[in-house]
């Protein structure tokens, strides 16, 4: 329900069932929610980005849990699905959309990305705002993907994935990136097109 996750409430229900044909890595994954186990995760990667990562630029927040953590962090409550402004510790504007974001964009722009839990995808799928023109004019290097260990773990080893719908971006953006998952820690993680 759309109205309650953006109210912070979290309700899955299922409708139904279908058979999909096996083909690893070509079949996405059911989103999966974080355990109760990663709060903590959640909370010291919060903590390190706020502190030693974002400081008082400009800086897009995109959807998850993990990247609320960032938030709560910064003492601000973010929106779950949607993509936020924050400027020095300040929410600056709730759920931005692409003009928004391509009126803000500039090089260097951070922007704080957790993947879809048991899919992997950090770009193209609940965060579509964040555009190939608005990716294109902030520049990659600003990109800080955030990720608890269980939620690497839980890929099994299938890399993060993006879709841009552009895709010379796209294979841009594939390679190994570093991958905030604790307070100062970090693993260098697959990304593919």
């Amino acid at each position: 329900d759309e109205a309650d996750l953006r109210a912070g409430v979290v309700s899955p229900r299922l409708h139904g069932f279908m058979r999909v044909p096996l083909a690893p890595g070509r079949v996405q994954g059911g989103k999966a929610r974080s355990g109760p186990g990663d709060a903590a995760a959640q909370a010291s990667i919060g903590a390190w980005v706020a502190e030693r990562v974002l400081g008082d630029a400009p800086a897009l927040l995109g959807p998850g849990t993990t990247v609320d953590a960032v938030a709560g962090a910064l003492g601000l409550r973010s929106s779950p699905i949607g993509v936020d402004v924050v400027e020095a510790g300040r929410l600056v504007r709730a759920d931005a959309d692409e003009d928004a974001l391509l009126a803000l964009a500039r090089p260097g722009l951070a922007i704080v990305l957790t993947p879809v839990g048991g899919q992997g995808f950090i770009l193209g799928r609940g965060n579509q705002q964040l555009s190939a023109r608005v990716l294109r004019r902030t520049g990659l290097d600003g990109l800080v993907i955030v990720a608890t260990p269980g939620k690497l773990q839980a890929l099994g080893g299938q890399p993060l994935l993006v879709d841009t719908g552009d895709p010379e971006l796209d294979r841009a953006l594939a390679g190994y990136r570093r991958v905030v998952t604790g307070y100062g820690a970090e693993t260098v993680y697959r990304v593919a097109a």
